[in-house]
This record gives C-alpha cells, sequence and structure tokens, in this order.
C-alpha cells in the first residue's frame, strides 16, 4: 500500500521563480502550456484505487490555474482521496469559495519575495488567499527557499508572525536538471550553516516549527551553530524516500533529480506499487553507488545508509546517469518484479519507513558512543517498517540507557 503520490497537472506558471528546480518543464505561456485532462487523472485514480493510496500532492506550474481545477479536485474527492496542494498562492481568490478546507486537506504556499512577483497585485492576491485560508481553517504551512548567499528573509518572517503561521516548509535551492535555475551549490551548502541556523532561529522565535523539504548530511548539523537544536524535537532527514511523480501525458517518474531522461509512460507498469519498486531500486542503487564528497567514503552514518551524503541532485552534477528503458526490462525479466505488486491486505509491500531510517541513524550513533544523540533518535523510532529484532534492539538500547541515566540521578541525589 503506497500512502501517496504526486500529480503535477499542468506545467503552466504565473511566477517562474528563478530556483525552482522545474523549471526546465516549465512556461510562463498559456499558449505552451501541458495540462492533464480530466481523463487522465480519472485513470490515475483507478491505480490509486488499487493502491490504497489515501493522499495525492497536486503541484506543477501552478496547479490553481489548471483550467478544470475544480472539476478535477471534486472528482478526487468523490474516491475518497484527500489531497495536499503545492502552490504559489496566486489565484483567483474567488477559486476559495467553491475549494474548501474539508477538499485540501494540506496547503503548502511558497512565500516569494515581493521583487519576485511578476504584477503590481499579486502580493495583494497573495496575502488575500492566506488571510482567507487561515479564517478558513486550512492546514496552512508556508514555504521558503534559499538560493542567495545573503538572503533577505525578513518578509518571510513578518509573514509568518501576521498570519500566525504555525508550520514553514524550507530548503536551499537545488540544481535542475540542466542546471538553468538559480541554487546553491554543494561546496556552498556546507558553507551556509550559519545562514540556516540563524533562519530556523528566527522560524522558532516568530513562533512556527520549521521543516526541511530535502535531506541533509548529518555531519551539517554537528556544529556549533546547531546546539541549540538539542533542545528541539528537530531531525534533519538524511536519506531520501521514493515518490511517484504523475505529470501530463501520463509521463511517471519520481523526483527530477533521480530519474530525469527517458520518459516512463504509468501504462508500462502493472500497479503504482509495481512502479515504486521499480524506482526505489533505481534511486537505490545511484544513492549508495556513488559519494557526494570524498569524505562520505569512510562515514560511519555512510557505511549504515544512514546518510546518503547529499540529495541526488548534486550527485547529477558530475554523474548524469539516468534511469533508462533497458533497466525497465531488466527489472521486468525478474518473475518477482513482474508480478502484479498490488496489496492483498494492509500493510503488504509497505516500503520501509522514516523509522527505518531513523533506527539506523540510532545505530550509527550507538557505534560513534554518541549515546545521548542516539537515545533521542531511538526515542523515536515507531514499530512500523521494521523488523522484530530492530524493534527489540532500539528498546533494549532505551532500557540501558534509561538505566545508566537512572544511576547518575540515584549517585547525585
Amino acid at each position: 500500500m503506497l500512502y501517496g503520490i504526486r500529480v503535477g497537472i499542468t506545467n503552466y506558471c504565473n511566477l517562474g521563480c528563478d530556483y525552482c528546480f522545474f523549471k526546465e518543464w516549465l512556461t510562463l505561456d498559456r499558449q505552451g502550456q501541458k495540462e492533464m485532462p480530466l481523463l487522465e487523472m480519472r485513470q490515475i485514480l483507478g491505480y490509486c484505487k488499487r493502491d490504497r493510496v489515501k493522499e495525492i500532492m497536486l503541484h506543477g506550474g501552478e496547479p490553481m490555474l489548471h483550467s478544470h481545477i475544480q472539476r478535477l479536485i471534486k472528482m478526487i474527492r468523490k474516491d475518497k482521496v484527500s489531497i495536499s496542494l503545492q502552490t504559489n498562492g496566486i489565484f483567483d481568490h474567488a477559486l476559495l469559495e467553491s475549494i474548501t478546507k474539508n477538499d485540501i486537506a494540506k496547503c503548502l504556499i511558497n512565500y516569494n519575495h515581493p521583487d519576485f512577483l511578476k504584477k503590481p497585485n499579486d502580493k495583494e492576491l497573495l496575502d488575500a488567499n492566506i488571510k482567507g485560508m487561515r479564517e478558513a481553517g486550512y492546514d496552512l504551512t508556508l514555504g521558503y527557499n534559499i538560493f542567495e548567499s545573503a538572503p533577505d528573509y525578513g518578509f518571510f518572517i513578518q509573514a509568518v508572525k501576521r498570519f500566525k503561521i504555525k508550520k514553514v516548509r524550507f530548503d536551499l535551492a537545488k540544481p535542475s536538471w540542466n542546471f538553468k535555475n538559480k541554487y546553491i551549490t554543494l561546496k556552498a551548502l556546507f558553507q551556509s550553516a550559519p545562514l540556516v541556523a540563524k533562519f530556523i532561529k528566527a522560524c522558532l522565535n516568530a513562533g512556527a516549527i520549521p521543516q526541511l523539504d530535502c535531506v541533509w548530511p548529518v555531519c551539517f548539523v554537528n556544529r556549533p551553530e546547531f546546539d541549540f537544536m538539542r533542545k528541539q524535537v528537530f531531525i534533519l532527514p538524511s536519506v531520501c524516500c521514493t515518490t511517484l511523480d504523475i505529470l501530463p501525458g501520463l509521463n511517471i517518474s519520481t523526483c527530477l533529480c533521480s530519474t530525469p531522461g527517458e520518459h516512463f509512460k504509468l501504462s508500462e507498469f502493472e500497479s503504482l506499487s509495481q512502479a515504486d519498486t521499480f524506482f526505489t531500486q533505481a534511486e537505490n542503487k545511484f544513492r549508495w553507488q556513488y559519494h557526494a564528497r570524498p569524505e562520505c567514503k569512510d562515514c560511519l552514518f555512510w557505511i549504515n545508509k544512514a546518510c546518503e551524503g547529499a540529495c541526488l541532485k548534486y550527485k547529477r552534477v558530475l554523474r548524469r546517469n539516468t534511469v533508462n528503458h533497458q533497466d525497465l526490462r531488466s527489472f521486468l525479466a525478474d518473475k518477482n518484479n513482474s508480478m502484479r505488486l498490488i496489496p492483498t491486505k494492509p500493510g503488504l509491500f509497505v516500503k520501509k519507513s522514516s523509522n527505518f531510517t531513523l533506527f539506523k541513524l540510532g545505530a550509527a550513533l550507538e557505534q560513534q558512543e554518541r549515546f545521548d544523540q542516539a537515545f533521542k533518535i531511538f526515542s523515536m523510532v515507531k514499530p512500523g517498517g521494521l523488523k522484530k529484532s530492530e524493534i527489540k534492539y532500539a528498546e533494549s538500547f532505551l532500557d540501558r540507557r534509561m538505566a545508566v541515566m537512572v544511576a547518575k540521578d540515584t549517585q547525585f541525589a
């Protein structure tokens, strides 16, 4: 059972942000847009029903500019699939009269600097839509992307305070497939620790919990700038998780950083579970074959596959491999893979969740004798996606460390 997939319903955008890693796919011209027909969405929903998909994340382009956005949303909701929306927030305010919080389970609005907006009234429209959605009770997150060495994010923090935003999604901009966007290089990423720490503090002081959109190296936060985070339940993801992405024409892939190149069609797979297995294997092969930096080679986190070193986009800067149809033919030649991988009961074919990544991270920290940090990580591990032996291992570690802490408390009582 897959929990969710992403669906890009249009490549038309009314902003065309410089940092966008979808830049090569987008168009700013209505005449050149590729829009997902309702019939294609119906085909996707057929796959979703068989795989018991619970959520579809709509993106673009600007998804709210789809010419039949209301009908498309109603179609998805009729199939009892929840919707999360990724938008720049600049859309007809009247849409909020027909699309409600009952239709959109979660909404991420990328909140850009006023200087990057295209039309004179875009700022007012953006703020009006955020205000309207907040008042209507939407589960709202504001997004911010850092792509400059010294960004002016004061406007963003003020918006967090003004709209009483509780959740923030942020990231350093990653390279698009042909490097045509503005992005932070891997070298600059490791130099940005003071900037990132300052931004996180600003969000926390404004009353919002910041979360990352992409993976970050474990070593990135092992710096004095991030000491304050030990008081926060704030874990930076260090291993990416495969999520299927379907675009107009029913082209299917995962994140553009890992499987661009040849087009794969949804019809080439008997189920979304089968497609997920294929792309997960392809991503993992690339993920653990190449180091992001020479320092990763002997790193315990890398060896234990608890940290991939950096987003796959950076690894593609030097190695522009793509997943191709020969890979798919080899995959389907395996009888196990060519089967119809559709779950017969809930829980079957569930890919290992973030719990498994946390488990590996905790084990690596334990091997480095960083017991306090390992205790914090293991405390967050849940049973889902783990073997019984792994659950027992985590519980045993927590019991042993708890005994040590109790002994220390008794000693100094």
